[in-house]
């Protein structure tokens, strides 16, 4: 019998996939809205993390949070971002304090994403 893909996923083509890789590449900023994150961030979006009620609900949240772990976490999305396979943003407030994250992941092979956040 052969094989199917389920239906929350799509064959695409190469071309797709890598227009899909790109468009992650180069996505730096959503003007007044959010900007990725950068290892420069860690102790501000510790600082944020720290809060139980933001990140224990989250399971794509390293499960320890410390300058440590986040740190981890920012650079594994930055080598994501090269790949075009995921993104990590945030969104500051006018003391330049983070006060939300978005953490995106895609399948470029499967033209789908997740998105999460606080």
């Amino acid at each position: 019998m052969k094989k199917k893909i389920p239906l929350t996923r799509n064959v695409i083509s190469d071309e797709r996939i890598n227009k899909i890789r790109d468009a992650v590449r180069s996505l730096k900023d959503i003007a007044g809205f959010a900007r990725q994150a950068n290892t420069n961030d860690a102790s501000k979006l510790t600082a944020f993390l720290k809060d139980p009620q933001i990140s224990s609900p989250i399971y794509t949240l390293p499960e320890q949070i410390n300058l440590s772990t986040v740190s981890d976490f920012i650079n594994q999305h930055l080598q994501e971002t090269k790949k075009g396979e995921g993104i990590l943003m945030v969104s500051e407030d006018a003391n330049s304090q983070i006060n939300a994250y978005y953490d995106i992941q895609f399948w470029p092979q499967w033209a789908a994403s997740e998105l999460s956040g606080a």
